[in-house]
């Protein structure tokens, strides 16, 4: 015992003077004198990491896991290991035990951000970064790690810490604000980002796009459609002409049931689209045809099936390749006993979308009522 403790001992001070040789040496009598030393596979491993004897450093990092699988620093090791081999997937169990144990291990953060970044688990890596630059605000990055994999990472984090610096010392300016909400919602930190785009109101009540933002977060990811009519209502009374905040708030009122005023909402925009010249029409151009088919898309819960079939052929004829609005025309069709118009239409959706099951469904019950003729 005493022995495999004078050996650790040496092996740390030979590794403090960087003969990181001489430290494996003695590493390796603490093993063969006590072969459950978990620090010393540890440090073991980190003076092979010196030099670069990757398979000798992970084979000591996973020896000490298999003594003590909660060890966090063989975890951290290992997961640093295999992020810098480009092991991103494996590396991600190893780095999740050693937040889970320490939510407040910066840099295991910073290595799991850019192996999650790289697993295309983009909104993961920036609340990576955003619980990164919570404990640490100026980010040192490790020395000599400045490899390809991560320099969408480095950019984050250098955008991040100056909206953080802006937001500190000039609190009257608002694009960090936005800047920052934009990155919250994208690493799903509802919360962080609805405080940002409040904050940016209460400097600029007037700010319409605030609001509309503000509004599509409720209504789209948290499912607060109160709230988010509410916002919309906000935008429009600012900007009575923004078209995107009628769409919006028509579907909104749509998943609370509100028909009449989702139709409303449609019939604002087309009104407006018909009151302008086509050279003129900008923006409602865009939103045009999904204006229509969601109109046609509430015409045909109300029953009201020509009506419905009028805005999905409108739809189309704004946009040809509308998969979604000749399969919901083929719907109408078949409720009619149109059963021909239902096939013909439901072939057009699935040239254009064969993955639509429902449509398949549709166009496999018009056969089947055509056959009885």
């Amino acid at each position: 015992m005493e022995i495999a403790s004078d050996s650790l001992n040496e092996g740390i001070r030979k590794i403090l003077l960087h003969d990181y040789a001489g430290a494996i040496s003695d590493f390796t009598r603490t093993i063969e004198a006590e072969p459950d030393n978990v620090a010393a596979y540890n440090n073991r491993g980190y003076a092979r990491n010196k030099l670069n004897d990757t398979s000798g450093e992970m084979e000591d990092y996973t020896k000490a896991i298999d003594i003590d699988p909660l060890d966090e620093t063989a975890l951290y090791n290992r997961g640093v290991a295999k992020v810098k081999l480009r092991d991103f997937l494996g590396s991600l169990p190893d780095l999740n035990i050693v937040i889970e144990k320490n939510s407040r291990n910066a840099r295991a953060f910073y290595y799991r951000s850019v192996a999650r970044e790289n697993t295309q688990d983009h909104s993961g890596a920036i609340a990576d970064i955003l619980s990164l630059l919570d404990l640490e605000p100026i980010f040192n990055f490790p020395a000599k790690w400045n490899y390809p994999d991560c320099e969408e990472i480095h950019e984050l984090i250098r955008i991040l810490t100056e909206c953080n610096k802006a937001i500190d010392y000039h609190t009257l300016l608002l694009e960090p604000y936005h800047k920052r909400a934009e990155l919250k919602e994208a690493a799903k930190d509802y919360a962080g980002a609805i405080s940002d785009y409040t904050k940016i109101i209460k400097l600029k009540p007037g700010n319409t796009e605030t609001y509309f933002k503000r509004g599509k977060l409720k209504d789209w990811d948290l499912k607060d459609y109160p709230g988010a009519i509410e916002d919309y209502n906000h935008a429009l009374k600012i900007d009575p002409e923004f078209v995107e905040a009628y769409y919006c708030r028509g579907i909104a009122k749509h998943s609370i049931g509100d028909l009449k005023g989702a139709i409303d909402d449609y019939n604002q925009i087309i009104e407006m689209a018909n009151q302008l010249d086509s050279e003129d029409i900008g923006e409602i151009d865009t939103f045009l045809d999904l204006t229509y088919f969601s109109r046609a898309t509430l015409r045909k819960e109300n029953g009201e099936f020509q009506a419905a079939i009028d805005d999905y052929s409108f739809a189309i004829q704004l946009n040809p390749y509308f998969s979604d609005a000749y399969s919901g025309r083929a719907s109408v069709k078949f409720e009619m006993k149109d059963f021909s118009g239902a096939i013909k239409d439901s072939t057009h959706a699935i040239k254009m979308d064969k993955e639509c099951s429902e449509v398949y469904h549709i166009r496999r019950k018009a056969k089947m009522e055509l056959k009885k003729f």
